[in-house]
């Protein structure tokens, strides 16, 4: 069973079995108060409250951004940290992990070229709500994208093909 996690302050997820053809998912609120210590422990507790309830043998994550590229410490320290967390929690279980970079995902699942972060966000919800995934925001969206990527990858089947689209909701 596959868990695939958009590491945020808001962190989506999808979960399920490759064999399906959608996964499960929702989004995870990490703590506002508290900082960074808040928000660690709360997804540390989601983790393992989520991972007690549903047997996870594979986690995925979007890999953060390059270290030159994080312009802000606090996010850095937040994207760090929160990768730190899933990775401590996914050898607790015995679980395997894989980090892979959103714009690959993007591209291989959904089509999409680069584009501004808000676009690819849109882009997300709008490819997930055409398949009948009604995702409760860009997090879930993301996290869905993830786990179809893998999906694809597990079943061998070839990356988008088609002509790139510009479409936002």
């Amino acid at each position: 069973m596959i868990l695939a996690l958009d590491l945020s302050s808001r962190t989506g997820w999808a979960w399920g079995p490759t064999v399906d053809a959608k996964p499960s998912f929702g989004a995870w609120q990490m703590p506002i108060r508290g900082g960074l210590a808040a928000r660690f422990y709360g997804l540390q507790n989601a983790m393992q409250e989520f991972c007690e309830e549903h047997l996870v043998t594979k986690v995925v994550i979007e890999a953060p951004i390059p270290l030159p590229a994080m312009n802000n410490t606090t996010a850095a320290y937040q994207q760090l940290g929160m990768r730190a967390i899933v990775m401590a929690e996914a050898q607790h279980i015995s679980a395997a992990i894989c980090e892979i970079d959103c714009w690959t995902v993007r591209s291989e699942v959904a089509g999409m070229r680069r584009c501004t972060s808000d676009q690819a966000k849109k882009q997300a919800v709008l490819f997930c709500l055409k398949r009948g995934l009604k995702v409760p925001n860009h997090d879930a969206a993301d996290a869905v994208l993830l786990w179809l990527w893998h999906r694809q990858r597990t079943l061998r089947q070839q990356p988008y093909a088609g002509p790139l689209f510009d479409e936002v909701a």
